[in-house]
């Protein structure tokens, strides 16, 4: 069982994109190390996130070649995906931009935001929590899918929430 354990664990992907459940910190897994939207300087993210990647930390999303950051966020690509990566909220439309990627990553809403694949904002962080992808399979997990529904993880908190077998229901407050 436990080699068993070992070779299935071995042969999961590794996660290359991971952002924060508030969208505030993304970080990308390059073959140099991984690379953080925000500085860290080892605080206990970019450790948890570098032992999960099993890389060292290499220093920030705006050292990368191809990226292009400004002090609004950054646009790269990883794995054929185009990524904006938002650190605070646009000064003008931002429809366009969203059109052109593939995944936008904001710690603000941005209703007005349509992406190709998937929008990360606060709607909906609060609703996945804490998000890692695969990016060359496009797949996603979040710490809300893990958490399940317990009354200890964030579906628990008042608000339009996913039970165990998907179905959506309201969640009222604890108190008033």
């Amino acid at each position: 069982l436990l080699a068993g354990g070992l070779l299935l664990a071995l042969g999961q992907p590794r996660p290359d994109l991971f952002v924060s459940q508030d969208g505030r910190q993304v970080a990308l897994v390059r073959a140099g190390g991984i690379y953080f939207l925000r500085s860290q300087r080892g605080g206990f993210v970019a450790r948890a996130w570098s032992e999960a990647a099993a890389v060292p930390v290499a220093g920030m999303l705006a050292d990368l070649p191809g990226s292009r950051c400004s002090a609004g966020g950054c646009a790269l690509e990883a794995q054929d995906l185009r990524l904006l990566l938002l650190r605070q909220a646009p000064d003008g439309p931002i429809a366009a931009w969203c059109a052109g990627a593939d995944i936008v990553v904001a710690p603000v809403g941005l209703a007005d935001c349509r992406p190709r694949w998937l929008l990360l904002d606060p709607p909906g962080l609060r609703r996945l929590g804490a998000v890692t992808i695969v990016t060359g399979q496009r797949s996603l997990a979040s710490a809300g899918g893990v958490a399940g529904d317990h009354p200890w993880s964030t579906s628990a908190l008042p608000g339009e929430q996913r039970t165990l077998l998907g179905t959506v229901r309201w969640v009222p407050p604890l108190t008033e």
